[in-house]
């Protein structure tokens, strides 16, 4: 009712509305209105997404683990869907023994780093580990 009356039944009472609001009604003061009114329907909309782009920080040690497995892949050996860390590690142990040691050392060095809050390695730990593994497909 209230959208028939005041938009779609627009006459004098709207005019009188506008002409108290704005003073004289021209189109250029309407279309600032209008931009103004779109600005502000925006800003809680854009400031959401402001708010949730800055909280998302990918975590540097995933990339780690995901050059860990790209390196696997191109070896011969990818990581399966849903294969926890440490299984896939055990997995290319089981597989390229030379490679137990280390898949084993990066593994437990991402869970002890993403998981363990008392963990006081480093980054460049885990990232060391990853640069130094050296595999060939066979």
């Amino acid at each position: 009712y209230v959208w028939g009356t005041w938009v779609l039944g627009y006459d004098k009472r709207q005019f009188e509305f506008l002409q108290n609001l704005l003073g004289q009604v021209t189109a250029a003061r309407l279309g600032l209105l209008f931009l103004l009114a779109v600005m502000l329907s925006l800003t809680p909309y854009l400031l959401v997404r402001l708010i949730q782009h800055r909280r998302y920080q990918p975590d540097p040690r995933d990339a780690l683990i995901r050059q860990f497995c790209n390196k696997m892949d191109r070896a011969g050996l990818p990581r399966r869907v849903g294969e926890g860390i440490l299984d896939f590690a055990q997995r290319i142990g089981a597989q390229r023994p030379e490679l137990k040691d280390q898949a084993l050392a990066i593994a437990n060095a991402y869970i002890n780093q993403r998981y363990d809050t008392r963990s006081s390695q480093h980054l460049d730990v885990l990232r060391q580990q990853v640069r130094n593994l050296s595999v060939s497909k066979t």
